[in-house]
């Protein structure tokens, strides 16, 4: 699924990139045979897997396993010598909420192509139907001036031509067998039959031009990416200079006068100005691309001799074309990502590359530190590990579970037997390490028991030691026993008890870790703020003088 959303995320970017350059060549050379052509590839890229994809971004540990605590976000990034500011740190902090979103995302866009397929197939067969029940073979001198255009325009098969008493535009009709142009009865008695017969070349043109198989692409690439606005855009251009390029192919193959061509099309257009049926988009309609302005204008000052710049032409085609196997992605720093390496990975560093084996090593031992600050000991951290890998762990999933551990343990610490497992790390066990509900319950117990063994030893060893603790974490992130006790000074100025004054340092010990992982999208997860109102009843003001000093530490540490 990962490597599948991937593809999917870089077909989108690369084919907006495409469409760009579409619409810069289009305005600049104004050569609507290569406009056309760069745009139907924007629509086979959307729909082409990447073959070779080539990574633009990486993403270190510290953002793929969201919920480790600060010491050990530092030891990582330490580690794979990362360091993201705040503004590519709210970024990933962007993509890692899209990630943990991507089940429902996808949801939705598979609801929309299937309710997109379903709706355009039941138009497709209505109008179909509609159209057999309404239409018959054209009279026989429509179809002898048929004939006369196709071998003009080098048509080996000439396609059937109907008339319909249906309301519509002229148009090339195909679901398979054979093609089929459609005219309104209405239109061919209307028009003057010089005129007409223009109509019926540019029908033509598009079926030389296998314009009908493109219907099918852009039907194709709508039902998959309903969503993106670059499949309407490049449909859109892409029908325009279509139109162009059957008006280039009449006027240089059947020599028109261009004034008498442009005029007849122009006729053929108010004659159908009357309300029409509304088409399915599988159908090439006459006037299907629009700028019927620039179009005339194009006609008229029509020159046969214009140079058509073909090597540049070659040049951008093949560029473009170039980009079909081409793929983008992220690269993570490590194998807790699903689609990192899991066996010869390496990382840089700035003493040079670091393999994998000895960057788990280092990881192992910075993971075993923080437990030991929780009280487990080696032999005990040794346990759980051996403990997790005979409940079928994996070596992924024991680190992230791991590194989740640390912060549930803060989050009993400040709730106790009102603890709930945080939807975000819950989404994070359950969709990004693939851990079963009986492996995530394992990963609850072990925490609680480290949490509920913590506080039985500080009650026993007594308020002096619980002081000692926050102040070995506070100086463990920088801020000194100095700094510690102005930070102390100022809760007590705002109001804060002593009761208050401890608890909320320790309330600031598990918000500094979220800050420096949210950035500026931090929000005060909801259960420590009903925590702090309402069993430590600190006022709103209050709450905010917290969280703003652990911003102001984060800072410092930034």
């Amino acid at each position: 699924m990962d490597i599948f959303s991937q593809a999917v995320l870089s077909n989108v970017l690369i084919s907006a990139v495409l469409a760009v350059l579409a619409f810069v060549v289009g305005i600049t050379l104004k050569r609507p045979h290569l406009t056309h052509m760069l745009y139907l590839i924007v629509l086979v890229k959307l729909i082409t897997p990447p073959v070779v994809t080539f990574p633009v971004v990486t993403i270190s540990e510290q953002f793929n396993v969201p919920f480790v605590s600060s010491e050990i976000s530092t030891q990582t990034n330490s580690a794979v010598g990362v360091s993201l500011g705040e503004t590519e740190g709210s970024i990933i902090t962007w993509l890692r909420g899209l990630y943990s979103g991507k089940n429902g995302l996808l949801f939705i866009w598979l609801s929309g192509s299937v309710s997109v397929l379903g709706l355009s197939l039941v138009r497709i067969y209505r109008f179909n139907r509609q159209l057999k029940a309404k239409s018959e073979i054209a009279p026989h001198k429509l179809l002898v001036l048929a004939e006369n255009i196709a071998e003009q325009l080098g048509m080996h098969k000439v396609p059937t031509i109907y008339t319909t008493k249906s309301k519509l535009s002229p148009m090339v009709w195909w679901i398979g067998g054979r093609v089929r142009i459609i005219f309104p009865e209405y239109l061919f008695e209307q028009m003057d039959g010089e005129k007409f017969q223009w109509v019926l070349a540019h029908e033509l043109a598009h079926v030389k031009r296998r314009d009908f198989i493109v219907r099918w692409l852009e039907w194709v690439a709508v039902v998959g990416f309903w969503w993106n606005p670059v499949v309407y855009w490049a449909r859109y251009n892409l029908r325009a200079n279509e139109e162009l390029c059957c008006d280039a192919l009449v006027v240089s193959a059947l020599k028109p006068k261009p004034h008498a061509y442009a005029d007849s099309l122009l006729n053929a257009v108010e004659i159908l100005a009357s309300p029409m049926v509304r088409v399915p988009g599988i159908a090439s309609e006459m006037n299907s691309g629009g700028f019927l302005e620039k179009r005339f204008r194009i006609i008229i000052s029509f020159n046969p001799k214009q140079s058509k710049l073909r090597y540049l032409q070659m040049f951008f085609i093949v560029g473009a074309m170039a980009a079909l196997p081409l793929g983008v992605g992220c690269e993570t720093g490590t194998g807790l990502n699903p689609t990192a390496p899991t066996e010869t990975a390496s990382l840089q560093t700035d003493d040079g590359v670091i393999d994998r084996e000895s960057e788990l090593n280092e990881r192992h031992m910075g993971m075993a530190d923080n437990f030991n600050k929780l009280g487990v000991d080696a032999e005990m951290f040794r346990v759980i590990r051996n403990y997790l890998t005979e409940n079928d762990f994996t070596e992924e999933q024991l680190e992230g579970a791991l590194g989740g551990m640390l912060r549930i343990v803060y989050e009993v610490n400040s709730e106790g037997e009102e603890f709930e497992l945080d939807l975000r790390l819950r989404d994070y066990f359950e969709n990004t390490l693939g851990l079963s509900k009986e492996q995530i319950e394992i990963v609850i117990g072990i925490s609680k028991r480290i949490a509920f063994g913590k506080k039985d030893e500080d009650s026993k060893n007594g308020e002096g030691n619980r002081d000692t603790g926050i102040q070995d974490h506070f100086e463990r992130i920088g801020v000194s026993a100095e700094a510690l006790d102005g930070i102390r000074s100022t809760l007590k100025r705002s109001g804060f008890s002593a009761e208050q004054t401890e608890i909320s340092l320790g309330a600031m010990t598990r918000i500094i870790p979220e800050i420096k992982i949210e950035g500026k999208e931090f929000e005060l997860d909801v259960r420590l703020r009903s925590y702090l109102e309402n069993e430590l009843r600190l006022s709103g003001e209050q709450i905010e003088v917290v969280v703003g000093i652990s911003r102001r530490i984060v800072n410092r540490m930034g």
